[in-house]
């Protein structure tokens, strides 16, 4: 070949041309569309986010770090101790504790007793007045039983004061809840609860009505014509006098027994007929409350058998009354007084204790110090 063909080929081969992709389908267009504007998305996305983590340090700095210290096998290993509370602290605590108990647990004991023993509970079932008072024996002994022991080991710390307080102090409250209970219940609940067992009858005729009749009589009502016959009054005199009265009907001068008699305690001279009792005086009064002491009731007979010697007259079966007005009243006000006496009582009883508690804790304290 000749010298001039060949540089011809050669310059015509040697020349510079572009790159072209080669042609791709409709198909693979979309998905490389559908990428380019998913990439885009992705980016705008982290560049929202990076601007808000700045814009978030920037309104609350972050507290300087403190440069950590490399581990080293030389250092030294503290185990962490529990922090021991101070003796004085536990001391103080189990104090007030023991001054609480030697406060309210004798008074629990009083107040327990006392309310069953002075109220209505006692009168409708004896056997729940004696599981609380033995209970309360049970909490005593206890008391005195942890005394006892602290005591054997009082050289190991233990101190047994506290724990005899509550012995001694609720065994007195235990006797004194059971006796003032006891007098309580005698002197008002009883005769309160036999009185609302009884029946009342109305417009009795004691010219006609004999004793044996009304037994179960506890209010009685009588006629209007009914009065007390002051000259057959009649005292009898065993330390206190015991003073009585026939209850008669103006209508029959001739009464064939005399069974309703008002009485009275300490309120006639017992040598003359000088009865005051009650309501003697009062024009008004036609109606008997029935005597429930039974205590009274023997004397009361007794001063009867003297006026019956003394005026000649008979009683077959005396039943004995208050003479009032409205003995309903009178009633209620057995019941008032049992519960203001209980109430007085509990509270009471509280202030005693908390003087008691008190002169503990400055005797224990001195004695400590």
């Amino acid at each position: 070949m000749p010298d001039g063909d060949v540089g011809k080929s050669g310059k015509g081969k040697g020349k510079n041309k572009v790159w072209k992709p080669p042609p791709q389908s409709s198909q693979e267009a979309v998905d490389r569309k559908h990428h380019d504007e998913q990439l885009k998305a992705n980016q705008l996305k982290a560049k929202l986010m990076q601007r808000s983590v700045q814009s978030t340090n920037e309104k609350t700095k972050e507290a300087p770090r403190l440069p950590q210290q490399p581990f080293s096998a030389d250092m030294p290993y503290e185990v962490p101790v529990p922090r021991k509370i101070s003796a004085s602290r536990q001391y103080g605590k189990n104090h007030f504790l023991a001054v609480v108990a030697g406060l309210f647990l004798p008074w629990l004991i009083f107040a327990g007793v006392y309310a069953v023993e002075a109220s209505s509970v006692h009168y409708s079932s004896s056997a729940v007045v004696q599981l609380v008072v033995i209970l309360a024996a049970v909490l005593v002994l206890a008391a005195a039983g942890l005394g006892a022991r602290a005591w054997t080991r009082r050289h190991e710390g233990q101190d047994p004061s506290w724990y005899l307080f509550i012995a001694l102090t609720g065994a007195l409250a235990l006797a004194v809840g059971v006796n003032l209970g006891d007098y309580i219940y005698d002197a008002y609940t009883q005769p309160y609860e036999d009185n609302q067992n009884l029946n009342t009858y109305r417009d009795v005729d004691v010219s006609t009505t004999v004793g044996a009749q009304m037994m179960d009589a506890g209010q009685v009502f009588f006629a209007k014509d009914t009065t007390l016959d002051l000259d057959y009054s009649m005292g009898f005199s065993n330390v206190d006098t015991y003073c009585v009265v026939p209850i008669t009907s103006s209508k029959s001068s001739q009464v064939q027994t005399y069974d309703f008699w008002a009485v009275g305690l300490n309120c006639c001279s017992g040598h003359a007929p000088d009865f005051h009792c009650g309501e003697y005086s009062n024009p008004k009064a036609k109606a008997g409350l029935r005597l429930m002491t039974d205590s009274l009731r023997p004397y009361y007979r007794l001063a009867v058998q003297q006026a019956e010697a003394a005026y000649d007259i008979h009683a077959g079966h005396p039943i004995f009354f208050e003479w009032l007005q409205d003995p309903t009243s009178e009633i209620n006000a057995y019941e008032d007084a049992a519960t203001k006496y209980l109430l007085v009582g509990i509270l009471g009883y509280l202030a005693f204790q908390l003087v008691l508690v008190a002169a503990a804790v400055i005797a224990f304290s001195r004695a400590k110090g």
